[in-house]
């Protein structure tokens, strides 16, 4: 991935949910692509490039089972999946929110799966309060009660549309994936950072997408701002600190 859309003038530094951005192919690559799937559609081209369409857009949303290979060598797979399904009930700290399943493949037997599921209490609380995908957003959505401006002199900042709210950090490419997996955000990955950044603090993750004219690792979001780095930056949703800036 790297380049999107977005309404918003492409010289300002703003912001885009997943859901609004693009992923950019060559439009030969797109045609011959289509061209596949003509005969699912009895060759109708419309058919075949909204079928098109819909695939660049699951690519977007990270699937629920991970596919791991275990290596035999040093354990069984039985032993694999005991050991990976203890490591998450004891090291995740999202019990109340998802369930992991660790289970054998039943086509391989040296692969193992990692199934991720929201929870049935998270289901339920997020049906009744009806809480806010990070999938639609591009910033993010204030409760009302906790949030409070920490920027409240940055027009530029509210002009380009980062949060008012939280700091932030941009991680590059290979982090953002990794992130969209599953993983924790490392400083390795990170681009840039607003000023001010404490240790356990909640701030908003956004992932730099594209690989060139990518800003200066340490960057930090006043200077991001003022150089105008484009694309937009996509919002992967809220993290907690573990050290400060």
């Amino acid at each position: 991935v790297e380049g999107g859309q977005s309404n918003s003038n492409s010289n300002i530094a703003t912001t885009i949910s997943l859901k609004d951005y693009k992923i950019p192919i060559h439009p030969e690559v797109k045609e011959t692509l289509i061209k596949q799937l003509l005969p699912l559609h009895d060759g109708r081209d419309d058919a075949a490039a909204e079928h098109m369409n819909e695939i660049l857009e699951a690519l977007k949303i990270p699937p629920s089972i991970s596919i791991c290979r275990v290596n035999l060598v040093e354990n069984t797979r039985e032993e694999a999946i005991k050991k990976t399904q203890q490591y998450f009930e004891t090291n995740w700290d999202t019990k109340d929110t998802v369930k992991v399943l660790v289970r054998p493949n039943t086509d391989w037997p040296d692969v193992i799966e990692i199934k991720v599921t929201p929870s049935k209490s998270s289901s339920e609380e997020e049906s009744s309060t009806k809480q806010y995908n990070y999938y639609d957003c591009a910033i993010p959505i204030s409760d009302g009660k906790n949030n409070k401006l920490l920027f409240k002199e940055w027009q530029q900042r509210d002009d380009c549309r980062w949060p008012m709210t939280h700091r932030v950090i941009i991680v590059d490419r290979f982090c953002s994936e990794a992130v969209l997996r599953g993983s924790h955000v490392f400083v390795g990955g990170i681009l840039c950072a607003d000023t001010g950044i404490q240790s356990n603090e909640v701030v908003a993750v956004y992932g730099y997408v594209r690989e060139k004219n990518k800003p200066t690792r340490g960057t930090p979001m006043y200077d991001y701002l003022e150089k105008k780095y484009s694309p937009p930056c996509l919002f992967l949703g809220m993290g907690r600190t573990h050290c400060a800036r």
